[in-house]
């Protein structure tokens, strides 16, 4: 079954802890990325405009791809989705991540449940590092077209999905209390 927002958010706490502090849950959410990253993502086309747009893209600072695709594959493994917003600035596409715990509901289809509409995003976001007095609330539907929500470890019809470790820490916990 799907967890409600209050389990979610419990086990993506007790994960995102596990990972930070366990070195064997660390380690293996790194040997997986690095087997499946390596030295990174190769994207070639033999369409030369195409070939600029996604240079351009992959280049840009604001994207900083390079760094993502080890980030986004660890965050995937330790909180079993992804969420990545796209967005035009200045006439460039620009990317940027969702935590998991910003987005407390999705609004899908009654009967396609694969069919996602909008995604709820609610955050305190600052423009300053560490001053918590310029805080301010983010509370706004996402439309779906401009987000991509990757899941993995979910059963047929569940929307959210399931981190890698959630099966382990039960595992976790005995070998380090053991």
């Amino acid at each position: 079954r799907e967890w409600n927002w209050s389990e979610r958010q419990d086990v993506l706490q007790r994960c995102r802890l596990v990972w930070e502090r366990n070195p064997i849950a660390n380690t293996a959410v790194t040997l997986t990325t690095l087997f499946c990253v390596g030295k990174g993502l190769q994207l070639t086309t033999t369409a030369e405009e195409v070939k600029q747009v996604l240079d351009d893209f992959m280049k840009d600072p604001d994207n900083d791809f390079e760094g993502a695709e080890t980030e986004y594959l660890d965050s995937l493994q330790v909180d079993g989705e992804l969420f990545i917003r796209l967005f035009t600035e200045r006439g460039k596409t620009l990317m940027v991540s969702l935590e998991p715990w910003h987005v407390p509901h999705i609004r899908t289809d009654k009967l396609i449940t694969r069919r996602r509409l909008e995604y709820h995003y609610v955050a305190q976001v600052t423009d300053c590092e560490g001053y918590p007095s310029v805080n301010e609330l983010v509370d706004e539907w996402i439309p779906a077209e401009d987000v991509i929500h990757i899941a993995i470890n979910r059963a047929h019809r569940e929307v959210r999905g399931r981190s890698e470790l959630f099966r382990l820490l039960p595992w976790l916990k005995a070998q380090k209390d053991g």
